[in-house]
């Protein structure tokens, strides 16, 4: 027969809610960490860029936390979907795309899902 009391429970449920609660600190440090890079290394080409509109245009990066997922979105701050700086990045019919956005997120989302494999978690 298997008997537990409800101390031995209530012990089992706060070590499970804490080891829960420190691994979603640790990805969410990994996803700012990967996001941060990511902004700094956009913001980086903008600033080589001829046009001075596109070297003064903010880059920003928010997290947002639901549960247990963390979602990283690095974005230009001004600028709507048919704004002059998506030339920057995606061009036109005519040309242009000359600047990174993708090429600086790739190799920081593998770098991301290396180090959170360190930290036990499934992806």
């Amino acid at each position: 027969m298997f008997r537990l009391e409800s101390s031995e429970l209530s012990r089992f449920a706060g070590a499970l809610h804490e080891a829960f609660r420190v691994k979603d600190e640790q990805v969410e440090k990994i996803v700012a960490h990967a996001a941060l890079k990511v902004k700094k290394a956009v913001k980086a080409d903008l600033a080589k860029s001829n046009y001075w509109y596109f070297r003064k245009t903010p880059i920003t990066y928010e997290i947002e936390k639901k549960f247990h997922e963390v979602t990283a979105t690095v974005a230009p701050l001004k600028g709507s979907p048919g704004s002059v700086i998506n030339f920057a990045f995606f061009g036109s019919i005519r040309g242009g795309g000359t600047h990174k956005f993708y090429e600086y997120a790739q190799p920081e989302f593998d770098t991301m899902i290396e180090e959170m494999r360190k930290i036990g978690v499934e992806i």
